[in-house]
């Protein structure tokens, strides 16, 4: 019988951290997902970059929006070269390919970043 739900906390789902890098947890890959993609940051350093400079317009990146929750911390979004502000709780859309990154703000050590996207085709309910 399939599983119907399934609650996890952040800590449970797998991740691995290379020196240096914030902890990358693979929601997507330990929940099953295949309609849409979900990751997850957690910050292993103060002032430390957690979404890498991007864009969705290179070879292999489909061209699709992402929507990021600020879990914790505190990050600094900066799109297309503008700097945007986001405490625990906010939420950052960005439709366009425009190029982002983000960092935990002011060398905040407990930045924990989600991030979804629209890149796979929606599965039957």
């Amino acid at each position: 019988m399939p599983t119907r739900f399934r609650v996890l906390r952040l800590d449970e789902v797998d991740g691995y951290a290379d020196e240096g890098k914030p902890r990358w947890h693979m929601i997507r890959t330990m929940l099953g997902i295949e309609s849409f993609g979900s990751n997850a940051w957690r910050a292993t350093e103060a002032g430390q970059e957690i979404i890498g400079e991007h864009d969705e317009l290179g070879e292999g990146v489909g061209g699709h929006a992402e929507l990021y929750l600020v879990l914790g911390g505190r990050a600094t979004f900066t799109i297309d070269d503008e700097r945007i502000a986001a405490p625990a709780g906010s939420l950052v859309y960005v439709q366009d390919p425009s190029p982002r990154f983000a960092r935990n703000a002011q060398g905040d050590p407990d930045l924990e970043a989600i991030r979804g996207d629209d890149r796979f085709p929606a599965a039957p309910l």
